[in-house]
């Protein structure tokens, strides 16, 4: 059975990820990870501010990011894990497939940092 993410939904655990957390940059978006050891759920949030367009420009972009997260998001490997994306204002003019090109090349850099920090 393929392992499912869990919302990161209270503002304290965005903040804890954000203050502790490591991050990986995007032009269009921002990565931010925390590992937490001994949880076997990984949590997902997605954030976007309000310099970065109007609500319906930010929901826009964070449903197809969702559905980015959903179809090529790889949640076994980070199974220890809260994450939080963060949208930039250039995944505003994005289409879809510049939007997963921008989570995946984040999720990567993510994935090797997890590996190379569990082997030490």
């Amino acid at each position: 059975m393929k392992k499912r993410w869990i919302r990161l939904q209270k503002n304290r655990d965005f903040q804890k990820v954000y203050e502790k957390g490591r991050f990986f940059v995007h032009p269009s978006l921002v990565l931010y990870l925390l590992k937490r050891p001994g949880i076997n759920n990984g949590r997902i949030g997605f954030a976007a501010g309000k310099k970065i367009g109007n609500a319906v420009q930010r929901n826009r972009v964070r449903r197809q990011l969702k559905e980015v997260v959903r179809l090529y998001g790889r949640p076994d490997y980070f199974s220890d894990c809260d994450i939080i994306v963060m949208i930039r204002k250039p995944a505003l003019d994005g289409r879809f497939h510049d939007i997963r090109e921008a989570y995946t090349y984040c999720e990567k850099k993510a994935i090797s940092w997890l590996k190379s920090n569990s082997k030490a």
